[in-house]
């Protein structure tokens, strides 16, 4: 129905319209929280690298101020691990125990020198005992822990650093695209709700012209009843010669007002037609504009979080590489410890200042005791600990020097597509010599991560465009049913003057007294044709109205199809102007209908038939029933239909641009007539279906439901 699509289904649009705007804030939401969570890690890992970083300082400042007891690593056994845990209780035994100070002061240099949250507390606590030790009583609220840092072997025992009020690190580095994400977001939520609004809008004038048209239609009635009854009764002949100038004045007066009502519409819907013109223009430029900057703001935006995404999950993926790959240098460094003996002189005598305890200098330490670290070894631990994690074990580990590039590796090519995590992770202490790792085909692996945010986003990104281009498409549908609405009140006033000129002129000559009998029984049949005419299609008009209102009730009873289509038969062939052979089949008579809509479609199809034909047409009514349906066929022998206009034919105003194509010599019509026959047939319960072939025919078939008797 026109006025249910004309008001384009409001409450689906605020629907699609509200889960679009729901679903830009939860995409939004969803990847800003991602985003938050990987920049939080971020920082947790930068706190806890510079954590270890000045753990590590505090132990190297141990060994250069305190004496290692020689063959400190005598009692190695098997399980363990050459740790900082080992070597604090090594020290702790030797009465040299940590400095929970000197790492505070260390990480707070380090971290002021990457620009990261000073403002931190690291605690010393046991399983058993809590906080031993912490260099500040409060944490606050808002606080971020980062790793431990295990100081007894058995694990009961460790440092932790708390990084206070981390806010502002984490969300200092997403701050422009928080920023781009607020724009972006409005302006989306600005695009919809500003089409939206539009659609409002429109509909609303779609309502005021629907109810102006059926309005006019509804009050032109009064006065063409009035012309139909004066006529009738100055054509009876019977009234005095007092009343019979009563009722010419009646016939003029009335005929005049509906003229001038007329005049002024057209006025009036001319004047709409020239003004809004640019205006229109100027709005439509403006909407497919912003749709399509909300569009490109959607992609843009999602292109760009899914960007910073990718490159977090890189990057996370690069540092577990690299965190990985120097656990397993500690373990073949460890399986070295165990399977050689270190020398029972100290092995750490010669540390210089600056030098760290690390893999690196155990590594040398080893090689010159003709102990190398097996890359085959590593390799293997890195595939263990990888797997475990649900991390790709498809990687190649290199063993590469400054000076003579790649000394070993696992394996010979890493192909095109391979991550090398930049960390580095150092065989030698002057760090001329170390170990990388290159992931294979890592992408896999990154948008596996990034699996379930990747579809959801694909998703609500579809969503998002769905709403915007469906609502463009509903703005374009109504500025057309506008334009056709607007049409067809321009074409049917238009049109409406030439019957009522000549009911007015047919008046004015029998008035005068001067015509021959003829010619004024002649001018009478006129003014009750034109004015039967024009009745007719203000009955169409407010029937229309009432099915989209849902206002039409049917008075369906069982009633003779053939007694219908003889007296239509009747009626043409009596005011034909062309030559009209009709043939008639009955295989049944009676359908379940309202006689008198059910006349009106098969008088419309009448009609066309003639309409749109030559000289000379053929109609064929056949009245017929299948294993469903009741079936009336009116077939024409016309100019027939295109299959691309029988598309559309049956849509409301479909030919509303009559006083164009009247202007073309095309046949006088308003477009609502085989939209009346759908309505109708509809209305009982039924169909209509074409079948046409341009130069030959045209066969319309109202399918209505059959009666009880015959099912």
């Amino acid at each position: 129905m026109l006025l249910h699509l004309q008001n384009m289904k409001n409450r689906y649009i605020k629907t699609i319209t509200y889960t679009g705007l729901l679903a830009v804030l939860a995409l939004q939401l969803i990847w800003a929280y991602n985003v938050y969570s990987f920049s939080k890690e971020e920082l947790q890992r930068k706190g806890g690298e510079i954590f270890r970083t000045a753990v590590s300082s505090e132990l190297d400042h141990r060994f250069q101020t305190v004496t290692i007891p020689k063959g400190a690593f005598g009692d190695l056994e098997d399980g363990s691990s050459v740790t900082y845990a080992f070597f604090n209780e090594v020290f702790e035994s030797v009465g040299a125990p940590l400095s929970i100070e000197f790492v505070d002061s260390t990480y707070k240099s380090l971290a002021a020198k990457e620009n990261l949250n000073t403002n931190i507390v690291i605690e010393h606590i046991s399983d058993s005992l809590g906080v031993i030790q912490s260099t500040q009583k409060e944490k606050g609220f808002w606080y971020l822990t980062c790793s431990k840092k295990y100081t007894k072997e058995d694990e009961s025992e460790y440092l932790q650093v708390f990084i206070l009020s981390p806010f502002k690190d984490i969300f200092t580095p997403m701050s422009l695209l928080l920023m781009g994400t607020i724009i972006f977001v409005f302006l989306i939520i600005y695009c919809i709700t500003y089409q939206i609004k539009i659609i409002n809008r429109q509909s609303k004038i779609a309502q005021l012209r629907n109810n102006f048209t059926h309005a006019m239609v509804h009050n032109m009635k009064i006065p063409l009843t009035s012309i139909k009854i004066g006529n009738k009764a100055i054509e009876s002949g019977k009234l005095s010669p007092e009343k019979t100038k009563q009722n010419h004045e009646i016939v003029n007066r009335e005929t005049e007002s509906i003229l001038k009502f007329a005049e002024s519409t057209l006025t009036l819907a001319q004047k709409e037609q020239d003004e809004p013109t640019l205006n229109k223009e100027a709005v439509n430029k403006y909407i497919k504009t912003i749709t399509s900057i909300g569009l490109l703001a959607v992609l843009a935006l999602q292109l760009i979080w899914t960007f910073n995404t990718y490159n977090f999950i890189k990057e996370e993926t690069q540092r577990k590489g690299a965190d990985l790959l120097d656990t397993a240098l500690g373990e073949d460094v460890t399986q070295r410890i165990r399977t050689v003996p270190l020398p029972k002189e100290g092995a750490f005598d010669d540390l210089e200042d600056g030098s760290s305890v690390g893999y690196a200098i155990l590594n040398e330490v080893y090689e010159s005791l003709s102990a190398p670290l097996s890359l085959h070894y590593i390799d293997s631990t890195y595939k263990s600990l990888a797997a475990e994690e649900g991390l790709s074990t498809n990687i190649v580990i290199e063993h590469i020097s400054d000076s003579l590039g790649i000394i070993q590796s696992t394996q010979k090519e890493k192909g095109f597509w391979h991550l090398t995590c930049p960390e580095k992770v150092y065989t030698k202490e002057n760090e001329s010599e170390y170990l990388q790792v290159s992931i294979l085909n890592p992408h896999k692996d990154i948008f596996t991560q990034m699996g379930l945010l990747l579809i959801g986003t694909i998703i609500f990104v579809f969503l998002i465009i769905y709403c915007i281009t469906y609502q463009i498409k509903i703005i374009n549908r109504q500025n057309k049913i506008a334009q056709l609405r607007n049409d067809f009140t321009h074409a049917m006033v238009h049109n409406m003057k030439t019957p009522l000129t000549s009911i007015k002129i047919g008046n004015k000559a029998i008035e005068s007294g001067k015509l021959s009998p003829e010619k004024t029984k002649r001018n009478h049949e006129i003014i009750n044709e034109e004015v039967e005419n024009i009745l007719m299609l203000t009955e169409k008009i407010l029937t229309l109205a009432q099915i989209e209102q849902d206002e039409l009730t049917l008075n369906k009873e069982i009633v003779s199809v053939k007694a219908i289509v003889d007296d239509l038969m009747e009626k043409f062939l009596a005011k034909a102007k062309k030559e009209i052979n009709f043939v008639a089949t009955y295989n049944i008579e009676e359908v379940y209908a309202d006689a008198g809509y059910l006349k009106q479609v098969i008088s419309n199809l009448i009609e066309n038939a003639i309409k749109y034909s030559g000289d000379k047409v053929t109609i064929t009514v056949t009245v017929d029933r299948n294993n469903d349906y009741t079936l009336i066929k009116v077939k024409d022998n016309g100019f027939g239909i295109s299959a691309k206009d029988q598309l559309k034919i049956f849509e409301k105003f479909e030919r509303g641009a009559a006083s164009k194509r009247s202007a073309k010599g095309g046949a006088a019509g308003f477009g609502i007539g085989l939209n009346y026959v759908q309505q109708v047939v509809r209305m009982h319960g039924g169909m209509v279906a074409i079948e046409s072939v341009k130069g030959e025919y045209s066969e319309f078939t109202i399918k209505l439901p059959k009666l009880i008797e015959e099912i």
